[in-house]
């Protein structure tokens, strides 16, 4: 039934009594001789998936009696060999393609071997899953931290508006809030660069995988065929490289922006309602809290790159860069 083969191309010539049509498929098709072509279709025959075909578009009424085979690419027949079946013929739908079992074997050995693959395939899914939940988690908290804090130091100024204290309780007051104020920024200084050593890996990893796989798009793109599925999968991997790195670059972001606003906050408390020996104690004291406050609290991938919005274009430009070198 086949007519010829050749490398990227197969031709065939089938009656239509080999079609089996049970499941209300639609076949466009050409007739001339008794022979009946499905141009551009996955054939069904017995119950099963068989391959494509791939015909010119000229001349189609002279096809049956070429013999000749024509040049053509069924880049997608796997992937109609998997989805299809879902569809139409009662399979399952397998995402894990591995070496070994095929996924048209459904012997028991191959389930066993292939259930083994999956819960390998899980528990590996979810450390890393969980190491990037955990991380994002963590960094929305610490910038929430530096957003209380602001706002604990702001409301320091309505002390002095309570009458009735009088004006060393006020100070005395002040002066003791001030204290537990900059204890907890401290403490949120301290849990910061624990963040740094724990997820430090992590914001690597991701820097890295950013990087290398927006490269390896763009040689992807470059070398293989311009068609629409091959486009859109190229897209919807960037893209999902993308938000990933987008979302970790924000959070983490967020905590360098929040501490940056500190110091402001802490100026704004109302020292200046402190009179006498307390006012030089509290300038002092906050002298040093503000100083401690305008350093930079960053948080950084790969030891040197800042995970904050700047950094962010800077790796897509990055990813361009090691492609136009290479290239």
């Amino acid at each position: 039934m086949v007519h010829s083969r050749m490398p990227g191309c197969v031709r065939f010539s089938i009656q239509w009594s080999d079609i089996h049509k049970p499941y209300g498929l639609s076949y466009p098709h050409v007739t001339n001789g008794g022979s009946k072509f499905i141009n551009g279709h996955v054939l069904f025959r017995m119950g099963k998936l068989s391959e494509s075909v791939c015909y010119s578009s000229t001349e189609a009424s002279n096809r049956s009696n070429d013999t000749s085979a024509e040049t053509c690419h069924h880049k997608g027949v796997r992937y109609y060999r998997i989805v299809l079946p879902v569809l139409f013929v009662d399979k399952t739908f397998t995402t894990t393609i591995t070496i070994w079992p095929d996924a048209d074997d459904d012997g028991n050995l191959a389930a066993a071997v292939r259930i083994a693959y999956y819960m390998i395939w899980w528990v590996l899914v979810s450390r890393s899953t969980n190491a990037y939940i955990l991380a994002i988690a963590t960094t929305i908290c610490l910038s929430h931290q530096f957003q209380n804090l602001q706002s604990y130091f702001y409301s320091l100024e309505r002390i002095f508006e309570d009458n009735e204290l009088n004006q060393l309780e006020k100070e005395v007051k002040y002066e003791k809030s001030l204290k537990v104020g900059i204890k907890m920024h401290s403490d949120t200084l301290w849990c910061t660069r624990q963040c740094q050593i724990v997820y430090g890996i992590v914001y690597s990893g991701q820097i890295v995988i950013s990087v290398t796989g927006l490269a390896v798009l763009m040689f992807q793109m470059l070398n293989s065929e311009r068609t629409i599925p091959n486009t859109l999968a190229i897209f919807a991997t960037a893209f999902t490289i993308l938000i990933t790195n987008g979302i970790n670059m924000w959070s983490a972001g967020d905590v360098t922006v929040e501490a940056t606003s500190l110091a402001t906050a802490m100026y704004s408390s109302g020292w200046q309602n402190c009179e006498g020996a307390a006012s030089v104690r509290i300038r002092q004291l906050l002298l040093v809290a503000m100083t401690q406050a305008q350093k930079p609290v960053v948080i950084r991938g790969c030891g040197i790159t800042e995970m904050s919005y700047g950094s962010y274009l800077s790796i897509v430009k990055s990813s361009y860069s090691i492609f136009s070198v290479i290239y």
